[in-house]
């Protein structure tokens, strides 16, 4: 059973849903005497661990984000490059430089492919942490025996700055819960506003009313709401009362507020707090 106290959520990555997409470029050569003529874009891929992973995309007008939350809280980042046009015998690292100083870079020791198996990197978040609110120019060289070939053009990510914000304030809860009787004419959830956000991005809020049986959760009732992004701006989000009255005694609410990092559908976005806490119904709720 649940406790009847309220239970605060720290933010942190959340988890949605996604699907995949491959691109196909042709390759402007670098080196002119080497034999290939052609590579595959690198592709940057990002999760919780290696079987968790999605594509981090390219979306126009927006470009290819990736978001400074997952690099500080260690997500796993690796580019993944098709190895099929490469000879057998090739070795292959990647390279990320900064547009404003490219004497400012990261590059891999090279290695060699398993033909034709697509060959993952794993690039360490800290050593991408320099690059966090910059761009980057990012992409891999082919390494052989009489040549090295680099992927052109570069594929330019922005690596963005970490957000700052506090906690939703959701009126009327306290540490025992929510006295449903106090706010007959419905409630307000708010948050203060966030910097370094990007204009792509929505601040949603989620209100939903459960209660268990068992070990089952019974969804009883879902709110979602959510507000473009704007700097500078305070959300608030009016929560009506038939969203917490005339419920079960044993109901309570799960409300928390959440932004997707990224300016495509992800498995991923980053929760920005809430809480969990009993509805007071009057006599015999507690």
């Amino acid at each position: 059973m649940m406790s009847r106290k309220t239970f605060i959520h720290p933010p942190g990555m959340l988890r949605f849903t996604s699907d995949f997409q491959l691109k196909l470029y042709d390759l402007s050569i670098e080196n002119p005497t080497a034999s290939l003529e052609r590579l595959r874009e690198p592709t940057i891929f990002l999760g919780n661990n290696p079987a968790s992973v999605e594509e981090v995309r390219d979306v126009p007008p927006w470009g290819t984000y990736l978001p400074a939350e997952n690099i500080y809280s260690d997500a796993y980042i690796e580019m993944q490059i098709e190895t099929g046009d490469l000879p057998k015998t090739a070795r292959v690292s990647v390279q990320w430089r900064a547009v404003d100083d490219p004497g400012d870079n990261v590059s891999t020791t090279p290695v060699g492919i398993i033909w034709p198996e697509r060959l993952h990197i794993v690039i360490p978040n800290e050593t991408l942490r320099t690059f966090e609110g910059r761009q980057v120019n990012v992409s891999y060289t082919v390494h052989l025996d009489n040549a090295d070939i680099t992927f052109l053009p570069y594929r330019l990510v922005n690596v963005t700055k970490r957000l700052v914000y506090s906690h939703p304030v959701i009126e009327g809860v306290t540490d025992e819960g929510l006295d449903v009787s106090a706010y007959p004419h419905g409630l307000t959830v708010n948050l203060a506003a966030i910097e370094n956000g990007q204009p792509y991005q929505r601040i949603g809020c989620s209100w939903g009313i459960f209660r268990m049986d068992g070990d089952l959760l019974i969804p009883l009732y879902d709110l979602q709401q959510s507000i473009p992004y704007e700097a500078g701006t305070k959300y608030q989000y009016a929560i009506p009362p038939e969203a917490y009255t005339g419920f079960p005694h044993d109901a309570f609410c799960m409300c928390f507020c959440s932004l997707r990092l990224v300016p495509y559908l992800s498995i991923y976005g980053w929760g920005l707090g809430g809480r969990t806490f009993p509805l007071i119904t009057g006599k015999g709720s507690m």
